[in-house]
């Protein structure tokens, strides 16, 4: 969710994915185990190209906008 809505433009380039989600666990209260880890690897993981494709599957006008530009 944090790589899709920032490359909609809803978050400052010069903020990273783990700025953004250090910010998103701190004012949500959530937590993630083994967060360092997390950080580390989720970008090159499966996961996340699945999890990002779902997204898109979605049919965000915004999103759809965007990726039509790229």
């Amino acid at each position: 969710m944090i790589t899709i809505f920032k490359e909609l433009g809803y978050f400052k380039d010069d903020f990273s994915f783990p700025e953004i989600l250090d910010a998103y666990l701190k004012e949500t209260g959530n937590s993630i185990g083994k967060l360092n880890n997390f950080k580390r690897n989720y970008l090159a993981d499966n996961y996340y190209l699945r999890y990002k494709a779902s997204l898109e599957d979605l049919n965000l006008k915004k999103y759809q906008e965007n990726a039509s530009h790229s």
